[in-house]
């Protein structure tokens, strides 16, 4: 069940603690959530909520004194809210935060939440107040679903039986990193979101390390990768299989470190693995870090896996300090010398040019 909520942003810390308590139905797949506050940087604004507004199965108002004297609500959400209510398109739930004079409001008539329709703010607590919410919306979403299985032909477009399902699916979470980088350089934080019968990042990694190329597309190993199970609900249409994917938010966290293209938003598939993703991380100064690699979905932390790293001023693979098997040391004449042991193949940097020799055994 798709909930869209409708409210003033005076209210925002009141519909914060709705959606906490909201967390079981979300957790378990019988609902999802929707609110302005996710719309993405370069999206727009008013495509946005209307998109989503359509789609909603249920539209709670948060109605406060704030809620009715916002212009945009009235004439925008409220209207196509109720036209939709109407058309047994979508419910509308009037969810009463703090005391207000609704007559005359277009949706006076409707049953409203909690019980009684006594505003939240004069229960003994909050929390019983949106406890008793998140138990109304509950029995909303029950009867919907049931409405759906004992509905029998096609679906008409305005029927409100007209439910998403949820297919619970495993995943896993592949990341991985340099277990030393240099600092001062920028090295990547690698991730994959995976079905648990896919090889992943291990078998994409091993096939690097064997390739015939001197220089590997990434600085990770397969000894770097941490992998973490975890559960994910897909929705579809009318329960069918299809092609829908997820979307969720992969973010990398690192305290005190420089990051780059984190977060970035994912379409995950449901028949297919991710591509690889990848970000920059750089340190300016010494020392071991624990990276966070962590997936949001509907603002909920879904998995997340630590990484740990050791920044030094040499170490770790990559294209301007020495690599694995690599030292550099200095001849008799002070220049500089990178010695690659495995092959006993020595390049001496003299100025702008290479000159190498094989080493004697």
């Amino acid at each position: 069940m798709r909930i869209f909520y409708s409210y003033s942003h005076r209210d925002e810390k009141m519909r914060d603690k709705l959606e906490r308590h909201l967390s079981a139905l979300k957790q378990s797949g019988v609902v999802s959530e929707w609110h302005d506050r996710k719309i993405l940087a370069g999206d727009d604004f008013d495509h946005t909520i209307s998109e989503h507004l359509e789609k909603a199965d249920v539209i709670l108002f948060l109605v406060s004194a704030d809620f009715l004297a916002s212009t945009y609500i009235r004439e925008v959400e409220v209207k196509r809210a109720m036209e939709r209510h109407k058309a047994r398109a979508a419910r509308v739930i009037p969810v009463v935060l703090r005391p207000v004079d609704l007559k005359g409001v277009p949706f006076q008539d409707l049953l409203r939440l909690p019980k009684d329709g006594l505003a939240v703010t004069e229960w003994k607590t909050q929390d019983s107040a949106f406890a008793n919410i998140a138990q109304g919306i509950r029995g909303v979403a029950e009867q919907m679903g049931k409405d759906m299985t004992t509905h029998e032909g096609p679906v008409a477009e305005s029927s409100i039986a007209k439910e998403p399902v949820f297919i619970e699916q495993q995943r896993s979470l592949d990341t991985g990193v340099a277990d030393e980088i240099p600092i001062r350089e920028s090295r990547e934080v690698i991730a994959m979101i995976r079905r648990p019968e896919s090889p992943g990042l291990v078998e994409l990694l091993k096939k690097e390390e064997s390739s015939d190329y001197l220089e590997s597309s990434y600085t990770v190993r397969r000894k770097d990768v941490r992998t973490m199970a975890f559960k994910v609900f897909f929705p579809t249409s009318q329960g069918k299989s299809g092609g829908e994917s997820l979307r969720v938010r992969v973010e990398l966290r690192a305290p005190g470190l420089e990051l780059s293209d984190s977060p970035m938003m994912v379409k995950v598939p449901r028949g297919a693995d991710t591509g690889v993703l990848s970000f920059l991380v750089r340190s300016e100064t010494e020392g071991s870090q624990t990276l966070k690699v962590r997936i949001v979905c509907d603002d909920e932390e879904v998995v997340s896996n630590l990484l740990r790293t050791k920044f030094v001023h040499h170490g770790g693979p990559g294209p301007t300090g020495p690599g694995l098997g690599m030292r550099l040391e200095a001849d008799e004449n002070g220049n500089q010398i990178l010695v690659l042991a495995e092959t006993e193949l020595v390049i001496r940097l003299v100025g702008k040019k290479i000159v190498h020799r094989y080493m004697e055994a």
